[in-house]
């Protein structure tokens, strides 16, 4: 994690932009009843 901050530019992983803004609906996730997830 200390290198992909690094490597980023970040100092912390509080200055990571939020990433629920570009994850699907849970709508349109297809779930794989097969599998049992």
């Amino acid at each position: 994690t200390g290198y992909f901050l690094e490597r980023m530019g970040l100092g912390s992983l509080d200055e990571l932009p939020p990433l629920a803004p570009y994850l699907p609906d849970i709508d349109l996730v297809d779930v794989d009843e097969s599998s049992g997830e």
